[in-house]
């Protein structure tokens, strides 16, 4: 029996129309970009590999409650398979197991396996640029107190008078 789900593993770069080139500055959009699917093949190698299938098969184990599908792994990912066309930005999963819920339930599975390993790794990406972002704020900080603090001082070296002062 076979189990297909179809998936989107399009590109996802930012000349792709995700981020704005205007809106982002090029430091923080190549930390975003970690997180990005690049290009379709790559997509297709990670769909294809034993750990995203791994994933899957654990999750449908669990729902399941049938440990006894973890033992047939080496067999059920033998029969397993993604097709994608060379440009494509589509996979199609075929999942195959001996009964019909079972291929079913592991389409599904490692279509949504593949979903959380992306959506982790753009998780990622975006809390590097958040600390990233954090960092240069400090930084910023730190030496907007000490352009302050100088000009203040060459403002006491050139006896000019405190406006503030003045006013009051």
């Amino acid at each position: 029996y076979e189990g297909r789900a179809q998936l989107v593993v399009g590109n996802q770069n930012q000349t792709a129309g995700r981020f704005y080139p205007s809106n982002i500055q090029e430091d923080v959009a190549t930390i975003l970009q970690t997180g990005l699917a690049i290009n379709p093949q790559t997509e297709v190698l990670i769909l294809k590999g034993e750990g995203v299938f791994e994933a899957g098969l654990r999750k449908v184990a669990t729902a399941k409650n049938d440990p006894g599908l973890l033992a047939k792994k080496e067999d059920l990912y033998n029969m397993y398979d993604v097709v994608s066309g060379q440009d494509s930005g589509a996979a199609l999963v075929r999942a195959r197991a001996y009964n019909p819920d079972d291929a079913a339930a592991l389409a599904g599975a490692i279509a949504d396996s593949y979903n959380e390993i992306r959506q982790a790794k753009q998780q990622e990406a975006v809390q590097s640029a958040v600390k990233y972002l954090e960092e240069q704020s400090g930084k910023a900080k730190n030496e907007l107190e000490s352009a302050e603090e100088a000009f203040k001082k060459e403002k006491e070296t050139l006896g000019m008078p405190e406006i503030a002062a003045n006013v009051t």
